[in-house]
């Protein structure tokens, strides 16, 4: 995808969810009332967390044990059903489902 089809994207969500990475950044293009959702595999400094609290968005950041299965290229696989579950209780808390 381009940039600004991207862009178009994040304006018209109501809510992201996804593992962390770079692509959150655009997360600063997102209407006032989207909620960012970020999952990582370990802890790292909050900056997504600063950003979005700073720029009005309610944010959450969840924690998931992850499976690192090569080292030297470092894979890392999260469990599933545990993504899954993190997920479906934050978008109960705010009444997606």
């Amino acid at each position: 995808m381009s940039i600004s089809e991207q862009i178009s994207i994040i304006k018209s969500s109501d809510y992201i969810v996804g593992i962390h990475g770079a692509g959150f950044s655009l997360s600063i293009y997102a209407k006032y009332d989207c909620i960012i959702h970020e999952i990582w595999n370990q802890m790292y400094n909050y900056l997504l967390m600063r950003m979005s609290s700073l720029s009005g968005h309610k944010a959450y950041f969840d924690i998931i044990t992850a499976k690192v299965d090569n080292k030297d290229h470092e894979y890392i696989y999260l469990q599933e059903d545990e993504f899954v579950n993190c997920v479906l209780k934050r978008m109960k808390e705010n009444n997606f489902i």
